[in-house]
């Protein structure tokens, strides 16, 4: 389990008031105020048999935030919660 309380293996967590971050290929704050995110856009790209799910978080000050993970059950549900 990590700081946040959340899965330390899933790619994102919402715990407190915060987005935390915790996929591998992401570079930058991985703990971003829920009150600095302006919006969240969700997709998902086939690439080479299998699919990936791409976030963007778009932040009030202009700047974005990408995430890549893989499609499963357990980010399905994630995203589900999220919308």
């Amino acid at each position: 389990m990590a700081v946040s309380g959340g899965d330390f293996f899933a790619p994102y967590h919402i715990s407190k008031g915060y987005f935390y971050i915790y996929n591998i290929f992401y570079l930058g704050k991985r703990k971003i105020a829920l009150e600095d995110i302006k919006s969240i856009a969700i997709g998902c790209n086939r690439r080479k048999g299998y699919c990936i799910y791409e976030m963007i978080l778009n932040l009030k000050s202009g700047k974005s935030a990408f995430l890549h993970f893989e499609k499963s059950k357990s980010n399905i549900k994630r995203i589900e919660v999220l919308e």
